[in-house]
């Protein structure tokens, strides 16, 4: 599976970006990408990360596995995904799929059912990124 990243672009956010707590915009993207500052959960399903890759740093828990995922205990959870268990009241977990769409599914779960009342979603997802990072 290949991971790819490219980060380009003005890195300046708008009041209303900044506005906004269900969504990351590309500009904090970048930045989360890079530096590691956020648990990033690709929920794409395997084929087609195989095909496109994903973001470096990021997570891969396909949408279908995600309700399950979050209910694993801490261990199994690291040992199935190989990740830390994030807290449900912190702000670093953001989802992403291939539009927007999924991950915008996904946030809404992850938020009623398990409490993840900050996480966010990126929406323009793997295609926003893909075109904004010219790979």
């Amino acid at each position: 599976m290949s991971q790819m990243s490219g980060p380009q672009g003005n890195m300046s956010t708008s009041a209303e970006e900044e506005a906004d707590p269900q969504n990351c915009y590309h500009d904090e993207m970048v930045k989360l990408v890079e530096n590691g500052g956020a648990l990033i959960i690709e929920v794409r399903r395997a084929d087609e990360v195989e095909a496109a890759g994903m973001m470096k740093n990021a997570c891969h828990i396909p949408m279908d596995e995600l309700k399950e995922a979050l209910g694993l205990p801490e261990d199994q959870l690291k040992e199935k995904y190989g990740l830390e268990k994030p807290k449900p009241d912190g702000s670093n977990v953001v989802f992403t799929c291939r539009s927007g769409r999924r991950s915008l599914i996904v946030l809404e779960m992850a938020k009623k059912e398990f409490g993840y009342t900050k996480a966010r979603h990126y929406p323009g997802g793997w295609n926003s990124w893909v075109e904004k990072n010219n790979l």
